[in-house]
């Protein structure tokens, strides 16, 4: 490098002309007023410079929302037994095989045979996602209602959210944003069963794996507190099959609270409750209607 006496940095700019010298060469002299002579210094530390400074990377973009973690649209609901009635005939089964297995004959067997049993509305209807092994099946996606649970008669809910619980419904419907829209707007009182994790194995796997419950599809697991009464599931076809004396529709119209109050008492005693009934011999009931089985 011909004719350079000391080598300077790349990109450094030339110190201002001082009258002293540095005594290190090569170490460029920190920036000073014009005229000022400045040594250098034993322990040489960076300064700020004056100067704007560089953009040392460029900033890091959000990544774009996918269909999946766009927050959906809150839910509606309707009033009214009709409204009621037109969401729960998409869920409760009522053709194949209705009429084969005997419905609970009292209240106390009610809440025997469920896991939890729990008062609230539904809030919320979604679908879960379906997984087999490690490969994701969209179109096999499963729904579920959210309910808020207002009181709790019978168990401990296992919840992803305090104060709710979610109920497995069945598989999603093409019409699951009709069917979130018109929610219906009243009080449940449910029998729900849970699902444990462990029997899905590979099939179905989803997010609320461990976490789910079941009650649709079987018309003794919901009852509906409509005007301040009791309205069973699909009553015309539990006394078509069943026939009129049967349990669930002699519940049917009457006072809602009264049969809640009745479910308490039951719960809250449960332990005898449950050990003395499952003394009692039931008396077998008279061949079902089967007809309806395909």
């Amino acid at each position: 490098m011909g004719g350079v006496s000391a080598p300077v940095s790349p990109g450094v700019p030339s110190p201002v002309p001082s009258v002293t010298t540095p005594e290190s060469p090569g170490l460029a002299p920190l920036e000073t007023p014009p005229n000022v002579s400045t040594g250098p210094s034993a322990d040489p530390t960076p300064t700020t410079s004056a100067t704007t400074p560089a953009v040392l990377h460029e900033p890091t973009l959000q990544p774009t929302p996918s269909f999946d973690s766009s927050p959906l649209p809150s839910p509606s609901f309707a009033a009214g037994l009709a409204a009621s009635d037109r969401f729960w005939d998409r869920w409760v089964e009522t053709e194949c095989w209705f009429g084969i297995d005997p419905l609970p004959s009292s209240v106390a067997e009610l809440v025997r045979d469920a896991d939890l049993v729990v008062r609230g509305p539904i809030v919320d209807l979604y679908v879960g996602e379906y997984w087999r092994g490690d490969a994701y099946e969209p179109s096999h996606g499963l729904a579920y209602a959210k309910v808020a649970t207002e009181e709790v008669f019978k168990g401990d809910p296992v919840s992803r959210e305090a104060g709710f619980v979610e109920v497995q419904m069945g598989y999603a419907p093409n019409d699951l944003d009709e069917l979130r829209a018109k929610l219906p707007a009243h009080d449940h009182l449910w029998f729900l069963g849970y699902e444990d994790p462990d029997s899905r194995g590979e099939f179905n796997q989803s997010e609320m794996v461990g976490f789910a419950y079941y009650a649709a599809q079987d018309v003794e697991t919901v009852f509906r507190e409509i005007g301040g009464v009791v309205e069973v599931l699909a009553p015309a076809r539990i006394r078509e099959v069943y026939g009129k004396d049967e349990f669930l529709l002699t519940l049917d119209g009457t006072d809602f609270e009264g049969f809640v109050q009745r479910v308490r008492e039951e719960s809250s005693q449960s332990g005898r409750a449950m050990s003395s009934f499952a003394r009692i011999s039931i008396e077998p009931r008279d061949a079902l209607n089967r007809y309806a089985a395909c």
